[in-house]
């Protein structure tokens, strides 16, 4: 009967025990999350008709951004970079394709290749960035003996197209891939009301 006692206090110890763990490791995974969402920067467009969010290995390349380009990021290594740039569709109302990414691509690799360093754009594949609808071409390019992969992304906005270059040597782009994917997928459009 002695021995009664001191079993139910063991269990209510390995009880007690048990749940102060699974509070601790609740705890500790709610931090993880927190300090993985701190890491994420919102960055804006010069315009401010669209953000993106880079991690804290990423930052703002504001030797990239250009009269055109709106908003250029790089991580801190500089070893893989993304910009973008926007065109109004209004400026295409006119186009005889009409104003639709699949006319917008078209005046893309018409008038673009040599600006992005290829002759002609490999065929452009149907994506989502986020919940936008896009269309994205990889290609290769040579520039002082390095061979660079790029990624151009034709990104359908409710009021304006976004391109966006993600670039870098092709075995950084390897190697970061995912990261950059991850930038990419943030992008976001900055609603008119408050532009926040």
């Amino acid at each position: 009967m002695k021995r009664l006692p001191i079993l139910f206090l063991a269990l209510g110890l390995v009880f007690v025990a048990g749940c102060s763990s699974e509070a601790t490791t609740d705890s500790v995974t709610e931090k993880k999350k927190t300090v993985e969402v701190e890491k994420m920067k919102v960055v804006k467009s010069t315009k401010g008709t669209w953000s993106l969010e880079i991690p804290a290995n990423w930052k703002v390349d504001k030797e990239l951004v250009t009269e055109d380009v709106e908003l250029a990021v790089s991580r801190k290594d500089d070893e893989i970079s993304l910009n973008g740039l926007t065109e109004l569709k209004d400026d295409f109302k006119d186009y005889e394709g009409g104003v639709s990414l699949a006319s917008y691509q078209k005046i893309v690799e018409e008038e673009f290749p040599k600006d992005y360093g290829v002759e002609k754009f490999p065929a452009f594949q149907d994506v989502k960035v986020g919940d936008y609808p896009a269309k994205l071409s990889v290609f290769e390019t040579k520039e002082s003996g390095f061979t660079y992969s790029n990624r151009l992304y034709l990104i359908e906005m409710s009021d304006f197209y976004l391109q966006v270059l993600e670039y870098g040597p092709k075995s950084k782009m390897e190697k970061y891939q995912e990261e950059a994917e991850q930038v990419v997928q943030s992008i976001k459009e900055i609603s008119k009301k408050g532009k926040s």
